[in-house]
């Protein structure tokens, strides 16, 4: 996974009792799990959106507001005054978030090639042992309900930040990339420690420094 970011957002530091906020948009199965655990490896205060939702697509419950007011707080009388949110779909749920946060930043997690992606949706949907074979027309109705899933959603909130999910990198690498953003956008530290893993693949480009320039790309 090697992660490219361009930024229209101008960096906030947050004072006393502020927060920012980083809410990650994207479709199924792009990423947006994998970012969240690592800001939360980082000291954020996580939240999934999804749990929060009758149906998947669907607009958030009646309990969301409760929800996220209290990562809110929880970030505030952290160590690391920042929250990160996965799933937003709309840009009513963005407010949401920014009415309660200082600074809030909408991140976009991209994923050029489409069909590995709906590729890790069937297999993160379908539960079966290792070995056991999968009926074809079962992976295709899971794959169809992806594309499905990912049509109800679109257009996506508009974003500041665009995070490129294109070839393989090491956790350690995308823990990096997590903490670079985290610093150029807030006065929090950051953890120099990596999550363990096994996985020691060399990341192949740092993150660019962080521009002005407006992202332009397609939506997925």
């Amino acid at each position: 996974m090697v992660l490219c970011a361009v930024i229209d957002h101008p960096t906030t530091t947050p004072g006393n009792g502020s927060v920012t906020a980083f809410v990650l948009v994207g479709p199924p199965a792009s990423g947006k799990t994998t970012v969240r655990s690592l800001f939360e490896d980082h000291g954020a205060v996580g939240r999934d959106l999804a749990p929060l939702r009758d149906t998947p697509g669907g607009p958030l419950d009646d309990n969301a507001g409760v929800a996220i007011a209290h990562t809110i707080a929880e970030a505030r009388s952290s160590d690391t005054p920042v929250a990160c949110f996965e799933g937003a779909i709309s840009e009513t749920e963005i407010e949401r978030v920014r009415e309660l946060a200082t600074t809030t930043l909408v991140v976009r997690i991209r994923v050029p090639d489409t069909t590995a992606r709906l590729t890790r949706y069937v297999d993160r949907e379908l539960a079966y042992s290792a070995g056991e074979a999968v009926p074809v027309d079962r992976r295709a109705a899971v794959r169809m309900y992806a594309q499905a899933r990912a049509e109800t959603e679109r257009p996506y909130p508009t974003h500041a930040v665009s995070l490129v999910n294109g070839t393989e990198t090491s956790v350690t690498a995308l823990f990096s990339r997590v903490g670079q953003l985290l610093e150029a956008l807030t006065s929090a530290s950051v953890s120099e420690t990596p999550p363990s893993s096994t996985d020691t693949t060399p990341g192949q480009s740092e993150l660019p420094e962080l521009s002005a320039l407006v992202e332009t790309a397609e939506l997925d």
